[in-house]
């Protein structure tokens, strides 16, 4: 079976991770990688990414991590072209917030600029079933989907919750797992580099960690691991990545 990464930050996105390009290709190879999305905070490193995983027959899904502004409060999404559409809408969202010089989008923008994507939210536990209504009805079913992340394996506890909340809404439920990083091992040397994104010193006590070690690109047997009791999650997540063209 095939090995999906839906989300992926690379070194192009300044101090955001330690990802080379070239190591990330030959990891996706040595765990038999069937696809992978790069999922920057700007559209950075882009056609550079789907040029070496398409070289290698893996499927190179294009996405974009934003934080939006709803009327439920400010939420961070991952937002994936699911067609040529979606890669001019994400083209267009990038840009409003570089040459704007914003960090939160509006939700106007986002309504203005969804069609042809797919949106991915990662439950957390302040997380409210008035504020996935919201996201539901901005990009209606089959382009919305839920996440659930299990840092280290680790199930969380509002994870029953957002269960209960895909289930009310009918929202699928995908696998979640942020990378930015090659090997566990690198955690330090990214850990030091967030602190460089702070412009704060390691021993600063003000400074912010990084909120798990397990960064790193998963094995195959890691994903099956930690999500040994929902393979459907992987499926979803599997489906929801090859329906990006």
């Amino acid at each position: 079976m095939k090995t999906v990464y839906p989300q992926i930050v690379t070194s192009a996105d300044m101090l955001k991770s330690t990802i080379q390009l070239e190591q990330l290709i030959q990891k996706l190879k040595q765990n038999n990688a069937g696809a992978a999305a790069i999922t920057n905070s700007r559209l950075y490193g882009l056609l550079p990414f789907w040029h070496a995983l398409h070289a290698q027959q893996i499927k190179a899904v294009l996405g974009l991590t934003v934080n939006v502004q709803l009327e439920t409060g400010i939420v961070s999404l991952v937002l994936y072209a699911k067609d040529n559409n979606g890669y001019e809408n994400l083209l267009k969202i990038s840009s409003s917030i570089e040459t704007r010089e914003i960090t939160v989008l509006p939700k106007r923008w986002l309504e203005a600029y969804k069609n042809g994507l797919i949106a991915v939210y990662k439950g957390e536990s302040s997380t409210e079933l008035e504020l996935l209504s919201e996201l539901q009805m901005i990009f209606g079913n089959g382009q919305f989907y839920l996440a659930i992340e299990r840092p280290n394996g680790k199930k969380m506890e509002h994870e029953e919750t957002i269960i209960q909340y895909s289930e009310q809404l009918t929202i699928p439920i995908t696998a979640f797992h942020m990378s930015r990083y090659i090997e566990k091992e690198d955690a330090f040397a990214y850990e030091v580099l967030n602190a460089m994104d702070q412009s704060l010193k390691m021993n600063d006590h003000t400074r912010l960690k990084p909120s798990t070690d397990s960064l790193h690109i998963l094995s195959s047997e890691e994903w099956s691991e930690w999500f040994f009791d929902a393979p459907s999650w992987i499926e979803n997540t599997e489906r929801m990545l090859n329906s990006c063209n």
